[in-house]
């Protein structure tokens, strides 16, 4: 273990983990949990959480553990002296188990009793059932006119749940007339913005550990400070003392092994056309086009960090007409959301951190990622990301001691700064 000396101060960055996981009212046994993983994406609608255990079949078949239980997980972080230094407590609902049955006699009456692998997928409770509840309303007379924003408002706490909603490049138009039909809350906000757009921008929805659904314009979120820098220093750096210092503030992490960049503009242009008309229907004409150029989409409401330029075949020309939705008066928001959600995520960075950390922020996906690279061959292909996905898995070693590994996936729309 080292020590690195900054004035007065000593960091010690030896850390340790508790982990805890109680089924029907008991504990795990120290030697029965062997990993957990926690895995958030803006794809789905909040975490879902991964128990790996080891017991024997009596513990699985005879006590009936079949999932209708519920289960609390207990993560700890614990400095050098045992202090707390960070913790969650979370109450878990599983929705899946799967494990193998070996081979055995009929009645044993042996003391070795054969172990079997068990996977428990979950979801966090709360997180589940706010997101699950079904909500509906028409918003119209008296009550109008209305924003996305403020029905959203409406059915969210009509789901118990808490609401952050980005403001900066919101849908600010009054609507005359909403109807959201019966729908579950993630599917509903996913209809307002697919139905009038919440945001000019890429939006996101995603429900976080402590039950605040957070409705997000990524296309403004990048240009803020980002929740998570990981730097990648290079292997003749002699000095790392201050890299490892920032390292145990809960934002700064290390780059383990290579990372990996995937650019896929050429097919995301083809695949959209570089010219987008849509066909509206507003309420007093027969059509209205709003015609959208693919480049600009990129640039104006895309996840630009610097440089805007999409690096696509020049042969890739073609239109694309979109007839199916419905329009409001001349709003253009939902087409800006619409094909924005289409080109967000051209270009993806994707690496590994670990060690004893703190995931506060690792968990806070939809916020910007920084990527400080110190090889200078790799510079341009650096800094701000959006946070799309962590994948934070902790493993027990043979000597008892738990690990952490956190795969990160990041997103934008350029390929270089």
């Amino acid at each position: 273990m080292s020590l690195i000396q900054s004035g007065e101060k000593v960091f010690l960055p030896h850390r340790s983990y508790a982990i805890e996981v109680k089924i029907k009212g008991q504990y795990l046994r120290d030697n029965q949990l062997r990993t957990i993983r926690i895995s958030s994406t803006l794809a789905g609608y909040g975490p879902n959480i991964e128990l790996g255990i080891f017991i024997t079949a009596k513990d699985m078949f005879l006590e009936e553990i079949y999932g209708q239980d519920p289960i609390t997980l207990t993560i700890r972080l614990l400095g050098q002296d045992a202090s707390e230094l960070e913790r969650y407590d979370i109450d878990l609902m599983c929705t899946r188990i799967s494990h193998g049955a070996p081979m055995a006699v009929a009645l044993s009456d042996s003391s070795q009793e054969d172990r079997v692998s068990v996977t428990i997928s979950t979801v966090v409770r709360d997180v589940f059932s706010s997101m699950t509840t079904m909500v509906n309303g028409v918003w119209g007379g008296a009550d109008a006119p209305k924003t996305v924003k403020e029905v959203a408002e409406d059915i969210v706490g009509e789901a118990g749940a808490g609401l952050e909603y980005d403001t900066e490049g919101e849908n600010t138009e009054a609507i005359d007339q909403i109807c959201v039909p019966p729908l579950v809350l993630y599917d509903a906000l996913l209809y307002l913005d697919r139905t009038f757009g919440s945001h000019d921008g890429v939006p996101a929805v995603f429900c976080r550990l402590d039950n605040t659904v957070h409705v997000i314009n990524l296309s403004k979120r990048i240009k803020k400070n980002a929740a998570v820098k990981i730097s990648q220093p290079s292997l003749d750096k002699k000095d790392l003392s201050e890299l490892e210092k920032k390292s145990s503030d809960g934002k700064h992490f290390y780059l383990q092994g290579e990372f990996k960049n995937d650019f896929v503009g050429n097919s995301k242009f083809a695949a959209n056309a570089t010219t987008i008309i849509h066909v509206a229907k507003p309420a007093d004409t027969l059509f209205h086009l709003v015609e959208q150029d693919i480049s600009g989409v990129c640039s104006d409401y895309g996840l630009i960090h610097k440089n805007s330029n999409p690096f696509v075949d020049s042969k890739i020309d073609r239109t694309k007409v979109l007839e199916q939705h419905i329009g409001y008066e001349y709003t253009e928001s939902f087409a800006n959301s619409m094909i924005a959600k289409r080109i967000f995520d051209i270009s993806t960075i994707q690496c590994v951190v670990g060690g004893n950390i703190m995931i506060e922020n690792l968990l806070k996906i939809g916020d910007p990622l920084e990527m400080d690279l110190l090889v200078t061959e790799y510079l341009n292909v650096g800094g701000k990301y959006i946070m799309y996905k962590t994948d934070i898995l902790y493993m027990k070693e043979h000597e008892g001691d738990w690990t952490c590994t956190v795969d990160i996936v990041g997103v934008r729309t350029n390929k270089s700064i």
